[in-house]
């Protein structure tokens, strides 16, 4: 579910890997 609200938002790669772990 975050995966999904963090891919609709525009953020960089990076922050995509932290919010991950």
């Amino acid at each position: 579910k975050v995966a999904a609200v963090i891919d609709e938002m525009p953020l960089s790669l990076e922050d995509k890997y932290l919010f991950c772990i």
